[in-house]
Formats: C-alpha cells, structure tokens, sequence
C-alpha cells in the first residue's frame, strides 16, 4: 500500500505541475490508473484490458490518496477505443495539492495511454 500511496503522490503532483495532461500509470497485476487537474477539478479513472475494475481496486484507490477526495465510488464506466473498461470520477481539487503530495519517485512503470 505504501508503494501505491507514493505512486498516486506523484501522479496527483505530475498533474498539478501540468493542468490538463493525463498522468498514467500501470501497476504490475495490469491494473491502471490515470489523473488529470484541469479547471480546479481532479479527474480520475482506473480500468483494466476488457474487464471493469473491482470495488475493492476503486476502494484501494480512494484509500491511498494523499488526501480525503469527496467522491468514494465511481461516478460512471465506460469503454476505451480499446479493450480497456473504466471506472471514473471527478472532485474538485483541494487548494494547496502540491503541499499535500510526496515529491518521492516510484519504481512503477509508467506508460502512455
């Protein structure tokens, strides 16, 4: 869990720093994850290749951010170009982000797309 709270950090930061540019990532059991700031909103959606992902992955999502987001289940699904499913929501982004995340760097490969 500690991995994954330092990754979302990190995400949660690259995404401050670069409103609007989606920041990706994929964990080692294929899961992904994928952060946006833009406007004040915090846009989030995690999915895996053609299954939609668990409650219980949403949960250890919500559970790992640096911060309380006001939104605990996912606000909609959809299906990517892809095979990939996801699951989405959108919070508006707590003032002061860059304090409230870790500027320590993972070891999780991050891809695009």
């Amino acid at each position: 869990m500690a991995a994954l709270k330092r990754l979302l950090s990190d995400l949660l930061r690259d995404a401050a720093k670069q409103p609007g540019v989606l920041q990706p990532a994929k964990l080692e059991g294929g899961l992904r994850l994928a952060f946006k700031i833009e406007n004040g909103l915090t846009y989030c959606k995690i999915g895996r290749d053609r299954v939609y992902p668990s409650a219980s992955e949403w949960k250890a999502v919500m559970d790992a951010l640096p911060y309380y987001a006001p939104v605990q289940k996912p606000q909609g699904r959809g299906v990517g170009v892809d095979t990939r499913r996801w699951l989405w929501a959108k919070w508006a982004t707590p003032g002061g982000q860059l304090e409230l995340v870790s500027t320590v760097s993972t070891d999780t490969k991050r891809i695009n797309g």
